[in-house]
C-alpha cells in the first residue's frame, strides 16, 4: 500500500464528513458522538466530546483503519473551539482543500474568507504521514481581530504502515 491510496480515501472520508448534502449517521460510543465513513478496503472514524457554552469546545481523534483491522494505520488528534454558528463557515473551509485534494495537515487551506470571516491554518510539514498545526477563525473589527475559534491538531501513520510501504 502506499501513501496515494491512504490519501485518496482520505479525502473521500473529509469530503463526506464536511458535505452538508449527505446525511450522516452519529452514534454514540462510550458516551461519545462517533461517526463513520467506510468505502472499499478502509474504515474512518471520528469521535469527539463537545462542550456547549456559547463555543464548542472540541476534542476528538479521527482514524483510518484497514477493514477487519484493530490498529489504525493513520490518526489525527485536535482540541479547540468553534462557535457554533460558524460551523456551515468552517466546514466549507474544510472543503476547499478536500475537494482539491491537497493535504494541507489534513485541514483547510492556508486561507480562506467569506464575507467578514477569515479562516486561517498553519501546519509544519503537511504531509499525511506527519503533519502538526493550528487553525483559527477570526473576523476584523475596525483594527482589532476577534478570534471566533481556534484548533490544534496532530496527524501521524502508524510505525507498522510506515514499515510497509518504505520497505515495499
Amino acid at each position: 500500500m502506499d501513501t496515494e491510496l491512504l490519501e485518496a480515501f482520505f479525502f473521500k472520508a473529509m469530503r463526506y464528513l464536511c458535505s452538508p448534502r449527505v446525511a450522516k449517521t452519529i452514534s454514540v460510543v462510550g458516551g461519545r458522538p462517533q461517526i463513520i465513513f467506510q468505502d472499499g478496503p478502509f474504515r474512518f472514524e471520528e469521535q469527539y466530546d463537545v462542550s456547549r457554552d456559547g463555543t464548542m469546545r472540541l476534542d476528538g481523534s479521527r482514524h483510518i483503519f484497514r477493514l477487519g483491522e484493530l490498529e489504525p494505520i493513520w490518526s489525527m488528534d485536535y482540541r479547540g473551539y468553534w462557535r457554533e454558528e460558524d460551523m456551515p463557515f468552517f466546514n466549507r473551509a474544510l472543503l476547499q482543500e478536500f475537494q482539491k485534494e491537497r493535504f494541507t495537515g489534513g485541514r483547510g487551506p492556508n486561507r480562506y474568507t467569506e464575507g467578514e470571516l477569515t479562516y486561517e491554518n498553519r501546519t509544519f510539514p503537511s504531509g499525511i504521514d506527519r503533519s502538526c498545526g493550528h487553525e483559527k477563525v477570526y473576523m476584523k473589527e475596525g483594527e482589532l481581530f476577534l478570534i471566533r475559534g481556534h484548533y490544534i491538531y496532530f496527524a501521524r501513520t502508524s510505525e507498522d504502515f510506515l514499515m510497509e510501504w518504505v520497505v515495499a
